[in-house]
């Protein structure tokens, strides 16, 4: 036992001097899972101090009823992250160009599936200049080509490191944990909007749990959680 422990260490050693790191691997569930995690808190952070210089107070940019998260942050950090680990060392403008693409069609898509699965947008782009099909513009497909290049050169590395770093027999217990409230989370979100919607429509809660959400998430709660958040009227 003695000589395949000491076996252990010195392959991790030459494993460090050669420079490789999980890093150099393809990302898997347990590392993609905390990038999500970490993306989305940062993100909602992110939104929150930009618009605050931009309007000048503070406003909920959050995408879920519990909790500082803005999933769209997380999933596309997680998109951002399969598409670019193995061009982290590509040319800049590569990257960047393949981060604007994909974060403006992510975005895009983002737009089209809330709207034709809830009846509701978070932004509409429609009158800005440059907009695409009014669910994003060029001006944030530049964004998201910056995003992406400062992601997977600066923070991506960081993210890896401090995974790494963290004892994985804890890591594996809170991020089980922390999956089970985010998927409650997400699932709870997605009904309150829903029945904020069919609420818009003069559509009555049919079940006990739809009248739970219009005590728990009436519109003006709804307003406060999402306030850029439209109802798309039926065509």
């Amino acid at each position: 036992m003695q000589s395949i422990s000491a076996a252990a260490k010195a392959a991790s050693r030459a494993e460090r001097r050669s420079g490789r790191s999980p890093i150099n691997d393809r990302p898997g569930v347990y590392t993609l899972f905390w990038i999500f995690v970490v993306a989305s808190v940062l993100g909602y952070i992110l939104e929150m101090l930009f618009w605050y210089f931009h309007n000048g107070y503070f406003e909920s940019r959050k995408g879920l009823v519990y909790g500082p998260f803005s999933q769209v942050y997380g999933f596309g950090a997680v998109l951002l992250t399969l598409l670019l680990y193995r061009l982290r060392d590509k040319n800049p403008l590569v990257i960047f160009g393949v981060s604007a693409f994909a974060g403006a069609a992510f975005e895009y898509l983002c737009s089209l599936l809330q709207e034709l699965a809830l009846g509701t947008v978070s932004w509409q782009y429609s009158h800005a200049k440059y907009n695409i099909g009014g669910r994003t513009t060029l001006k944030y497909a530049f964004f998201w080509g910056v995003l992406g290049l400062v992601f997977i050169r600066f923070c991506y590395p960081l993210l890896c490191g401090a995974i790494e770093r963290f004892p994985r027999r804890y890591g594996n217990w809170v991020a089980g944990a922390l999956a089970v409230f985010l998927c409650f989370d997400i699932l709870l979100s997605v009904a309150a909007i829903k029945r904020g919607t069919d609420r818009s429509e003069g559509l009555p809660p049919q079940t006990s749990f739809g009248q739970f959400l219009d005590r728990r998430f009436d519109d003006a709660r709804m307003r406060e959680i999402y306030p850029n958040m439209k109802v798309v009227p039926n065509k």
